[in-house]
């Protein structure tokens, strides 16, 4: 390969490692300081320089090459492209297209991003190395949360008893457990150092802090099973009792940290609260307002409660209700893509409102809340039934991948539950809407292409 070419691939490479990382942050930050356009705008550069080499003229089968990447797996591929046309589709018959903008960006920017990772991705490196840029960024984000709280800024404080970057604390939850995800993976399937140890052991146990402390309920139930699935994996892994015995420590340390961490950060944020008062503090915040914000603690009460979805329950029955006075036809194609959004606007309901009432009646804040229901309501049964069989497919890739990797194809299969399970109780706009969703279903696909006449120290490591 001419050195020109190697360097090259080397630059974009890491311009995409780091565009990665700047979306996880972004995505659990709300903004970077135009960091990540600026790298956006490098990668497609990037980006068109390494497509017109790899498919020049001289390069017959390049296409079929690179679409041979994905592992054959044609199924899942035409079901996100019928999925995707059909939603576009619905834009010709929707009371409000203006609603499918912000959407809209969203999938250019990740049809453009699984683009230039289709064409850089064509080892069992590379992948992996895609999967530390995700696993690093929120360790990084999660590490930024504390000292952005403690320092009171650069970032806005939403929040005086609950540790968050933006006011949606489930995306940043999110966000960092799916990154967190990938750290435990990568470090699950590749051999213990020193230097390994200590720093996974430290994201490990500051991550844990921020999620315990960012106070959503849904990542508060799913860590639990998945820490435990994960904590089974990686000690069975384990070919000696040196390897054994590190692994727990590695373990015992994130532990240790992670209960430091939640009673510092506690009494921290006690202080705080009698100095402040609720809803954040510092800059771009308002301040103590008078009304109750409620700890990580008094969230997680409600669990056992009852309250945990008792505003969706609301939010789907309006839903439900509505579709079933749908006529045939509106049944099978749906009322267009955004009425999810519209049928709020316009719905008389008093619980709605009174639950609802700090939206002030402001317009298209609102939707269904359930890529499912919000499926049959744009895209009627036609488009659930396309949304739904995509995700048993690549459900069935995961079980497949796990037969060569179980634990590569456990990663995928646990992320893919994460996003599927959000979007089923939340999304705006769906599972096209969820950045994850397109980076771990091309991760899937992937996974499932690599060729197996990789070294056999490749192999290994990914197994």
């Amino acid at each position: 390969m001419p050195k020109f070419w190697e360097s090259r691939e080397n630059l974009f490479g890491a311009v995409l490692w780091l565009t990665l990382g700047a979306v996880v942050f972004e995505l659990a930050a709300t903004f970077s300081y135009r960091i990540l356009d600026l790298l956006l705008i490098l990668l497609a550069i990037l980006f068109l320089v390494s497509a017109i080499d790899y498919l020049r003229p001289s390069r017959p089968g390049a296409v079929a090459e690179l679409f041979g990447r994905l592992g054959g797996r044609w199924i899942a591929v035409a079901l996100l492209a019928a999925y995707l046309l059909y939603d576009l589709s619905s834009l010709l018959w929707s009371p409000a297209p203006a609603y499918g903008m912000s959407k809209y960006k969203v999938v250019v920017l990740m049809i453009f991003l699984s683009a230039c990772i289709l064409l850089y991705v064509d080892s069992v490196p590379k992948l992996r190395a895609l999967l530390l840029s995700l696993g690093v960024a929120s360790g990084v984000t999660a590490a930024f949360s504390i000292v952005n709280y403690l320092l009171a800024g650069p970032f806005p404080v939403r929040y005086t008893l609950r540790l968050t970057l933006r006011s949606d604390y489930n995306v940043f939850a999110t966000t960092l457990l799916l990154g967190l995800l990938c750290a435990i993976y990568l470090f699950t399937t590749a051999k213990f150092t020193v230097m390994r140890c200590i720093l996974f052991a430290l994201d490990l146990g500051v991550t844990l802090t921020v999620l315990y402390l960012s106070a959503s309920r849904r990542i508060f139930l799913m860590l639990p099973p998945i820490l435990l699935f994960w904590l089974c994996v990686l000690l069975f892994r384990q070919k000696s009792w040196r390897e054994l015995a590190t692994a727990i420590g590695v373990i015992l340390a994130a532990g240790l940290l992670f209960w430091g961490g939640v009673w510092a950060m506690q009494n921290q944020m006690r202080i705080r609260y009698e100095e402040y008062g609720s809803f954040g503090f510092g800059q771009g915040s308002t301040g103590g307002n008078g009304s109750t914000e409620g700890s990580a603690v008094d969230r997680y009460e409600t669990v056992t409660e009852g309250g945990l979805l008792q505003k969706r329950g609301l939010i789907w029955g309006i839903a439900w209700e509505d579709y079933q006075q749908f006529s045939l036809t509106e049944k099978l194609f749906g009322r267009g893509f955004g009425y999810d959004i519209v049928l709020y606007d316009e719905v008389e309901n008093d619980e709605l409102a009174q639950e609802y009432a700090h939206l002030n009646g402001q317009k298209g804040l609102l939707s269904a809340h359930s890529f499912l229901l919000a499926d049959l309501l744009n895209g009627g049964i036609v488009k659930a039934v396309l949304g739904l069989a995509l995700m048993l497919t690549l459900a069935w890739d995961c079980i497949v991948l796990c037969r060569r990797s179980f634990p590569a194809g456990a990663l995928m299969g646990n992320a893919l539950a994460v996003v599927a399970l959000g979007s089923l109780v939340s999304n705006r706009f769906g599972l096209l809407y969820d950045k994850f969703f397109w980076l771990f279903a091309l991760f899937l696909l992937l996974a499932l292409g690599l060729p197996i006449r990789q070294e056999p120290h490749q192999r290994r490591v990914f197994s």
